[in-house]
């Protein structure tokens, strides 16, 4: 995807789907309590659909799953979401499982009942800004996926590591059978998938790299505490500073302890009014400057505390104070 992308937008980042905070409680819930269940004997093999656009994916593994019905009669196919399943299919009912599209926090509990994942994927433009979700929510409540080699799957899953990929009937049919009849093959692959998501695959992770592109293209954010808007000569020589530093493509907000105006313009430019009465503030900046003496001792100083908490930098300018 960003490569495409990249032909009409010069900075492009991708920022990746990852579990939430309450998927990774699903999912340990889920592993909690498969381990009070007894493993039924059967294999079963779990393809995640969703949407009835997936039908042509499904395609691709349609002779293959039909080549495991037939010599294994252990093995089951469990279908979730909107798939309308081949007529090829219909000589093997007794092994297929059906369940329609569901809330997705009932998922972590399904997926950690089958014992192999399946998702196939067409080769087409529009399934390369597909995520690799199918391959996460896996490997969360440890099973095994089996992926197309193609889009996400291929650029996340480490081959016979955290995964299998592939790309023509033939390897789809070998890699199922070998997993169907080895266990151990099976566990191998999970721990490494499992523990790849847990360091990769969660909010925290990627809310990092998120928060650090945007603060890279963003401009800087600077708040002026003044005692007021009343124009003096201190006032005048603060406007004029801020005046430079919105023709440097800074924020500038003017924070002051009360004000009816959200807005005030000043030789051309306009600035943000941020007033502390009666309000709770969460605001951030990079850096925050007190101006006057008298911002520092009046009854603002205490109102904008968790401002100051959330500042990278606070300057006090009368008081020739720089705190980084």
């Amino acid at each position: 995807m960003e490569r495409e992308l990249i032909k009409y937008v010069a900075n492009v980042f991708i920022n990746r789907n990852v579990a939430s905070d309450k998927m990774w409680q699903l999912s340990q819930k889920a592993l909690i309590d498969k381990e009070k269940k007894t493993k039924s004997k059967n294999i079963v093999i779990g393809y995640f659909s969703g949407s009835i656009s997936h039908n042509p994916d499904f395609e691709l593994v349609e002779n293959s799953l039909i080549k495991i019905l037939k010599k294994f009669k252990n093995v089951n196919i469990l279908i979730v979401g909107n798939l309308k399943l081949p007529e090829s299919f219909n000589e093997f009912s007794e092994q297929i499982i059906k369940q329609e599209f569901i809330d997705w926090k009932l998922l972590p509990d399904i997926i950690s009942n089958i014992d192999i994942n399946i998702a196939p994927l067409l080769n087409i433009v529009f399934n390369e800004a597909k995520s690799e979700n199918k391959w996460v929510e896996a490997s969360l409540v440890k099973i095994p996926t089996v992926a197309s080699n193609y889009g996400a799957f291929k650029q996340v899953i480490q081959q016979n590591n955290t995964g299998f990929l592939f790309s023509n009937e033939k390897d789809w049919y070998f890699y199922l059978k070998l997993l169907i009849n080895n266990e151990k093959l099976r566990k191998s692959i999970v721990k490494n998938a499992y523990y790849a998501c847990m360091k990769r695959y969660n909010s925290i992770y990627t809310s990092m790299n998120l928060t650090n592109y945007i603060n890279a293209i963003s401009s800087k954010h600077i708040g002026f505490l003044l005692p007021s808007l009343k124009v003096s000569g201190g006032i005048y020589v603060i406007m004029k500073h801020a005046n430079i530093l919105i023709d440097e493509k800074w924020d500038v907000d003017l924070i002051v302890p009360s004000s009816n105006i959200e807005f005030l313009e000043f030789q051309e430019h306009k600035f943000n009014v941020i007033s502390l009465a009666n309000k709770e503030l969460n605001l951030q900046y990079d850096i925050l400057v007190a101006t006057l003496y008298s911002t520092l001792f009046t009854n603002i100083n205490y109102k904008i505390i968790y401002i100051l908490f959330k500042t990278t930098k606070l300057i006090f300018i009368n008081m020739s104070i720089i705190l980084e």
